[in-house]
């Protein structure tokens, strides 16, 4: 004999108290999993354009040119600077490129070292932190130093005021220039420290 009561509130009620359940735990694992790749690809990005801007102020001061071929001084008016002198690779002639900490968090290479402060405008000037990358949900998401929170962030150098950006440049002597900085996209934060050597022959 076939049951003809139908379905009962109750029953509907469970069941549909099981599916949101489902569906609730569903939604958490999507987010979670989203937030996970998030963050694996903001590390992955900015670890990479920390490290390309490291192969350009490299690549630089491989070819420097001695007796001074690395110093710290005034950079477009900026103090706390490295420059590195080279020879001009198609005239032989002695150029002066520096590096210093823009107030945006920018990691401007600037060349010459006279002048005003670098813009992106200006020729002579180039970002070497420039790049973007994409966020869920889709917005374009500028790399740049980090700027000091507090005087006990770790991933600063030491000696970097509060509200300035996390960037140290340092030459031990002519042919040693030593860079610490961190790099963040606002979602993480990854920190530099490399000694970089002049290995040019009149160096």
């Amino acid at each position: 004999m076939n049951d003809q009561r139908g379905i009962t509130i109750v029953e509907i009620l469970v069941t549909g108290l099981v599916a949101g359940i489902m569906f609730l735990g569903l939604g958490s694992a999507y987010l979670a999993t989203t937030r996970i790749f998030d963050s694996s690809t903001s590390q992955v990005g900015v670890q990479r354009q920390g490290t390309l801007a490291l192969e350009q102020i490299g690549w630089r001061i491989r070819s420097a040119l001695g007796p001074a071929a690395l110093t710290t001084g005034a950079c477009r008016g900026r103090a706390e600077s490295v420059s590195v002198t080279y020879p001009d690779p198609n005239t032989g002639a002695t150029l002066t490129t520096c590096y210093y900490a823009g107030n945006q968090g920018e990691l401007w290479q600037a060349s010459p070292p006279a002048g005003p402060e670098c813009t992106r405008a200006d020729p002579g000037c180039w970002d070497l932190l420039n790049v973007t990358r994409e966020q869920s949900p889709s917005a374009a998401v500028l790399v740049s130093l980090k700027t000091r929170a507090s005087a006990t962030d770790p991933t600063c150098p030491a000696g970097i005021a509060s509200g300035s950006p996390c960037f140290l440049g340092t030459v031990p002597d002519p042919t040693r220039a030593r860079f610490t900085f961190a790099v963040t996209d606002g979602l993480n934060v990854v920190p530099f420290d490399i000694t970089l050597t002049c290995s040019g022959r009149n160096c």
